[in-house]
């Protein structure tokens, strides 16, 4: 359970999105407490999900974010949450999501697959893009 997340509201996750600036993500096995605001999923598939749906438009991330944070998982909680990490995490496993064009901006984007003390569990990690692309690609 990731009671440790501090939740946003979903009004916020254009903002957080456009705002988060991330570098590669750190190697497996790296231990410390990731730093900004996330997105979690219980599953690979979840993020896999609203990475597909990011680049299809910000209101289909946001829905498709909706259904599974409205969505009580396994653990007892939403599928899927924002917010901050305040414990200690190693990471597990990393893949590779490729080339997202969230907003129009493109990302690199990857899932990482996150482990406490009795808590597994995937997030994104993001690093920005400098180029001249400013719209989703046909």
């Amino acid at each position: 359970m990731r009671t440790f997340l501090s939740a946003i509201p979903i009004i916020g996750l254009a903002a957080l999105l456009s705002t988060s600036a991330y570098a590669t993500p750190p190697p497996v096995g790296w231990e410390g407490v990731p730093l900004g605001v996330r997105i979690s999923c219980d599953t690979l598939d979840q993020l896999k999900s609203l990475a597909e749906q990011g680049n299809v438009s910000m209101d289909a991330f946001g829905a498709k974010y909706k259904e599974y944070h409205g969505t009580t998982g396994d653990k007892g909680d939403p599928m899927c949450v924002v917010g901050t990490i305040s414990v200690v995490v190693t990471i597990a496993d990393e893949v590779d999501l490729g080339i997202s064009f969230m907003e129009g901006h493109p990302e690199h984007i990857w899932a990482l697959r996150i482990k406490t003390d009795g808590s597994d569990w995937w997030l994104f990690d993001e690093e920005k893009l400098t180029n001249s692309y400013s719209e989703t690609p046909a």
